[in-house]
């Protein structure tokens, strides 16, 4: 029998990931010595704190909080905008955190007692846990020193083959 036929054809749109990890190993509760003027000016810019007591005072994690939390700068907000944002923390692997409100309501300084910083395993575990979706990237909020796990110029070269960029802050 032949009769009318429709075709339906649709196309579904999906936003992309991108990862956000946070490091919460010990050395970012360590507070760097801001030198000169130039470096305090800086911080006190993205960091939105003025007052130069406070900022000398500032741990690395409490810099990454204040960042992320800068209304001027709105980086989370622009990037939830136009992607999928999957928020993790990391020291020996990595952690997935439900939101953006409940990943910086349980950062704080007190809370990075890793005692390792495995980046490239973080890296491939928060990227295992978003098989099978589109990531665009991977933002890692860290102070680079990597002590465990694989090497970061390992993970780097695989993701490089997969045209699958590292943003380090």
């Amino acid at each position: 029998l032949m009769g009318p036929v429709l075709t339906v054809e649709t196309i579904k749109k999906r936003k992309a990931f991108i990862i956000v990890m946070l490091d919460e190993s010990r050395s970012m509760q360590k507070t760097d010595l801001l030198q000169s003027d130039k470096e305090r000016e800086a911080v006190a810019k993205v960091t939105g704190v003025t007052a130069e007591q406070e900022i000398r005072q500032l741990s690395r994690a409490d810099v990454v909080k204040k960042v992320l939390e800068n209304p001027k700068l709105k980086i989370l907000d622009e990037l939830e905008n136009k992607l999928n944002v999957a928020y993790f923390t990391f020291s020996s692997t990595a952690t997935s955190r439900e939101s953006r409100a409940k990943l910086l309501e349980e950062y704080r300084k007190e809370m990075c007692v890793g005692t390792e910083t495995a980046i490239g395993d973080a890296i491939k575990t928060a990227l295992n846990s978003l098989r099978g979706q589109y990531v665009a990237g991977v933002v890692v909020f860290s102070d680079g020193k990597n002590n465990a796990g694989i090497a970061t110029k390992e993970i780097a070269s695989q993701l490089k083959q997969r045209y699958l960029p590292i943003y380090t802050v």
